[in-house]
């Protein structure tokens, strides 16, 4: 019981053609959360809704793909935990995605936890 504690880590790993593998490992969420929604945002901020803004998609060159429909989800244990990856399109290369909020949504759509995505070099 209480407010949950979202941690982990969300990595994007860049092919040459711009797609990616969008890899997840996470603990605090809801337990049991089936097809809930993991996101690169438009947004660079999740100091507040306005800034993490909506999902993070070139409209010139592909539909948003940041959908249940395109495979954005993860799915939690009895635990709140939640490993896995899916393969991602969005239009945007590394660079643009960089610095942009990474939101992890629970089973009614509410942001549970927002980070920045950000590189190594």
């Amino acid at each position: 019981s209480g407010p949950l504690v979202v941690k982990g880590t969300v990595t994007a790993t860049y092919r040459a053609d711009g797609t990616f593998l969008f890899r997840y490992d996470l603990e605090g969420l809801e337990a049991g959360c089936v097809g809930c929604g993991i996101h690169i945002h438009a947004g660079t901020s999740c100091d507040t809704h306005e800034q993490v803004k909506g999902h993070g998609w070139n409209a010139d060159v592909v539909d948003d793909l940041w959908t249940k429909a395109g495979g954005a989800v993860y799915e939690s244990d009895e635990w709140g935990n939640a490993m896995g990856e899916f393969n991602m399109y969005n239009g945007f290369s590394f660079g643009k995605n960089l610095g942009h909020a990474v939101v992890v949504h629970g089973q009614s759509g509410m942001r549970l936890s927002c980070g920045v995505l950000q590189g190594f070099v």
